[in-house]
């Protein structure tokens, strides 16, 4: 099937179709409400002056469409009649074809409430799992078998048990019996999914156990966090916003004023995991020959005030092991 995503075609069907719709809130009323009453009539009920209308359109397709605007149905239709105000629907002047407009929706459904979330495509065999989220009966499958018990939308933790979704299945098959059988370019996605929808015979009409590999069945689930978490800081081609977002989230301990930089260093090097940068932390946390007045500044920075720093600076500074580390070290030692 083709991809879903809306073609320049249906998206301009979109734009007449929202454009409509607004037209109907100036005016009070629903878009159903309005199809084919002339402009006129719409303006002396809703006590607007039929120019106000006309202005609303005319600006509006200006913003959205520039010089393009001249070639829409508003425009052609004001400069070839001038008393196009009394005589005009509403739908007309914003160029929209309630046919259009239906298979507009049409598409919009399957792409919003009938489209796997993994896959993009109209569902075949739709199936929910533990975290109360639906999605191809294949795609969830694999999802489980590949990438874990993790929701791929919440992220929660599931289990393997998956059910078939029968109410959904009820929508699709309405949906397919609605539009089937329509023709013209316009429908031509919309019926293909239907297709692809009515001619899959694998569906499954029970609930099922997804068989998941496991990579150490001794492993508890406490290990595993550990060793996802593991893997995790260890892969490389994090970006500087990304490692200091981690940092600041995960070791808001190692004062970041010392190590501003470290996330654009560790970012352009070979190895721009998180656990590089943390590794960087560390060596400037301990690196010697820091000042007085660098060591004052981290501690006053760390939350410290003068009554707890007291001569501690001065008295690092001056010691063989003039780290930021040390100066932790002794004021918990004094407060101890």
């Amino acid at each position: 099937m083709k991809s879903l995503k809306t073609q320049p075609a249906i998206s301009e069907i979109f734009r007449r179709s929202e454009l409509f719709e607004n037209v109907a809130k100036v005016l009070k009323r629903t878009p159903e409400s309005i199809i084919d009453e002339s402009l006129e009539y719409l303006a002396g009920k809703a006590d607007v002056l039929p120019q106000t209308i006309i202005d609303y359109i005319q600006k509006t397709e200006l913003e959205e469409l520039g010089e393009n605007a001249n070639v829409t149905a508003f425009s052609v239709i004001s400069e070839t009649d001038t008393s196009f105000s009394s005589e005009r629907s509403i739908r007309e002047l914003c160029g929209v074809n309630m046919r259009e407009a239906e298979a507009s929706k049409a598409m919009k459904q399957i792409e919003e409430e009938l489209s796997c979330p993994i896959r993009g495509t109209i569902f075949k065999d739709p199936f929910t799992c533990s975290s109360g989220h639906t999605f191809e009966r294949a795609a969830i499958e694999r999802h489980l078998q590949v990438s874990g018990k993790k929701c791929p939308i919440s992220r929660m933790k599931i289990t393997n048990h998956i059910l078939p979704n029968y109410a959904l299945r009820n929508v699709l098959e309405k949906f397919v019996e609605k539009y089937e059988h329509q023709r013209g370019d316009i429908w031509e996605q919309i019926v293909e999914a239907c297709l692809e929808y009515k001619n899959f015979s694998e569906q499954l009409n029970e609930p099922e156990d997804v068989i998941v590999p496991e990579s150490d069945s001794d492993e508890s689930d406490s290990e595993r966090e550990i060793r996802e978490q593991e893997r995790d800081r260890n892969q490389t081609r994090r970006t500087a916003d990304q490692i200091r977002d981690f940092m600041n989230t995960h070791f808001a301990n190692l004062n970041i004023m010392y190590a501003d930089d470290i996330p654009e260093i560790v970012e352009q090097s070979d190895n721009s995991s998180y656990a590089n940068a943390i590794r960087h932390y560390m060596i400037r946390y301990n690196e010697g020959g820091r000042t007085a007045e660098q060591i004052r500044a981290y501690m006053t920075n760390q939350g410290y005030d003068d009554y707890h720093i007291q001569d501690i600076p001065e008295f690092i500074a001056q010691s063989r092991d003039s780290s930021y580390r040390h100066a932790n070290e002794e004021q918990n030692r004094r407060y101890n």
